[in-house]
């Protein structure tokens, strides 16, 4: 029974609820619909009129800089630092296992079915860049095919990520990540706009270099710094907090993908998305994208990215087009995925957690705010996931 002498609590602040969520479940179904899309553009090209326009990696480049910076961000808050080392090691023991494993079995299979085709002697000309995350910089995608060329995104977030944590870590105000956000962004688009009008010359990779920063993993950064503090927070809350606000972000998106947006303002309205769900525990729409079928999809939707395209030319060997060939693809991929999480990455994420328990820092303790969801932990070093 409550003491009448003590004065109830007061209400937690909206921030208060957001820095008590341990799990944003609204993402993985925004995860589970990007890949949909993903196997749809890969499986029926770009003139297709749902899935041609290819702007899907954007949602999970932005989900990506989200979760990680927020992750990095409550680590510090809560241990008073950052430790480069667990994350790192963290995420090796996430995406490298995985990530080789399937890239072995294209080096099997190039060397088992493309002998003598053009496709196969690129793929071996290409397999250095894969193997050290550099695709996105020495992979030309000019060909007709070009094995394994879905592996560019991979290598632009790992690149990303290994310069973004010493910034957050060793940043001494709280501008200063955000300025450098800021600065690559504004550089980053100057530097596409003088290559594609020509003033600026440069060659293939060294323009594939100097433009490798994705805008979406900046924005979804971005994002986290402004949700993270509580004025900021309380700017985006005005226009993102209330109930309808995650049904009419996602309509806005759904226009803006239907009209061919481009980015980085398409990115900006997945922005909106992702602020939308993730800023309270009652949003519109959050039950639907939070349900089991969406929600385990989006769990396993490292593997479904690494595996579609193995899928996909199953399903073509089999003769399908079409949507006959899109949802055989998806069907395989979902076996293959679900196989691969079970037997091969659920023990590598027991072995991840062990470098995820450190003691808090003296006097932390967790932000005042309702238990609105399972205590799992912000999820945020996955690139298909996160």
């Amino acid at each position: 029974m409550a003491d009448p002498a003590r004065p109830a609590a007061p209400p937690a602040s909206p921030h208060q609820v957001f820095r008590s969520i341990r799990y944003f479940d609204t993402l993985d179904g925004l995860r589970a619909l990007a890949i949909f899309f993903v196997i749809g553009h890969h499986a029926l090209g770009p003139d297709d009129s749902l899935f041609g326009y290819g702007t899907h990696f954007a949602l999970f480049f932005a989900i990506s800089g989200f979760l990680i910076t927020t992750l990095l961000l409550r680590e510090r808050d809560k241990h008073g630092d950052i430790s480069l080392r667990r994350f790192f090691i963290r995420r090796a023991i996430r995406l490298y296992p995985l990530y080789y494993t399937v890239l072995a079995m294209y080096v099997v299979l190039v060397w088992a079915l493309e002998g003598g085709t053009e496709a196969g002697a690129g793929f071996w000309k290409n397999l250095p860049a894969y193997l050290t995350f550099t695709a996105n910089w020495f992979v030309s995608l000019e060909a007709d095919r070009v094995i394994f060329y879905f592996a560019w995104s991979l290598a632009a977030q790992e690149q990303f990520y290994l310069v973004w944590p010493w910034i957050v870590k060793h940043s001494r105000r709280r501008w200063m990540p955000a300025a450098f956000l800021a600065v690559v962004f504004a550089v980053d688009l100057l530097l596409e706009g003088l290559l594609h009008s020509g003033v600026l010359r440069l060659g293939t990779t060294a323009a594939r270099v100097v433009t490798s920063p994705s805008a979406p993993i900046l924005i979804g950064c971005a994002l986290a710094y402004a949700l993270h503090w509580a004025r900021s927070f309380d700017v985006v809350h005005a226009v993102l907090g209330r109930r309808w606000s995650l049904p009419a972000a996602f309509a806005a998106m759904a226009a803006g993908y239907a009209l061919r947006v481009p980015n980085p303002w398409m990115t900006l309205l997945m922005a909106g998305v992702v602020a939308a769900g993730c800023i309270r525990p009652d949003a519109g729409l959050k039950q639907a994208l939070s349900n089991r079928v969406l929600a385990y999809l989006g769990t396993i939707s490292y593997g479904l990215y690494l595996m579609h395209m193995l899928a996909i030319n199953v399903s073509r060997k089999l003769s399908l087009s079409g949507w006959a060939l899109y949802l055989a693809a998806l069907a395989i991929t979902i076996v293959a995925a679900s196989l691969s999480y079970r037997w091969f990455e659920t023990p590598l994420l027991a072995l991840k957690d062990r470098f995820a328990g450190r003691r808090p820092a003296p006097g932390w303790q967790t932000p005042a705010g309702p238990a609105v969801v399972p205590a799992a932990p912000v999820a945020g070093d996955n690139p298909a996931t996160a």
